[in-house]
């Protein structure tokens, strides 16, 4: 794995059904416009809502490029305390088709979410985020903390790129 050739994904939680399948389609594309430049690994952080809407799609898009890879870089073994078993089963399935997995921490404990975020900013050279509401939190932190890295930043909310620089003060 290269840093030069993957990327991570960011974004909120909440994702009204009305916004999932542009999503999901949007996300494709970027994909498809990185594997067009060479980019095979693909970094999610387990989260619900975009992170767990970007893990399924790689999932999905290895049918048509196999050579896709998936790692999860997850905060603790019990992210999922409280979560509904839906939200499980679908957790459980892409720990399952992903290429590797590696836990910040054993239980959950102050800042492993935050550590997890710059993890994945760590290993990759582009974050692709879906980032359409806050400056502040956890996606906009990331999205932060990737442009002070350097990172290509492509945003599928509703935010330009002029917009994430003005709103994020960066």
């Amino acid at each position: 794995m290269s840093r030069e050739t993957s990327c991570c994904f960011t974004g909120h939680r909440a994702i009204s059904r009305a916004e999932y399948a542009e999503l999901a389609a949007r996300i494709d594309s970027a994909v498809e416009q990185l594997i067009k430049r060479g980019y095979t690994d693909y970094y999610a952080g387990g989260a619900l809502g975009f992170d767990t809407l970007a893990a399924l799609r790689i999932i999905s898009l290895r049918k048509k490029y196999p050579f896709l890879r998936l790692h999860l870089i997850l905060p603790c073994r019990d992210q999922t305390a409280g979560w509904n078993d839906e939200s499980i089963d679908i957790y459980n399935s892409i720990i399952f088709a992903s290429d590797s997995v590696e836990y910040i921490r054993e239980t959950y404990g102050r800042g492993c979410m935050q550590q997890r975020n710059r993890a994945l900013v760590d290993a990759s050279s582009v974050c692709i985020c879906y980032l359409a509401r806050r400056r502040n939190g956890g996606t906009a932190g990331t999205v932060k903390y990737a442009k002070r890295c350097n990172l290509e930043i492509i945003n599928l909310g509703s935010l330009s790129p002029d917009d994430i620089q003005q709103r994020l003060d960066i």
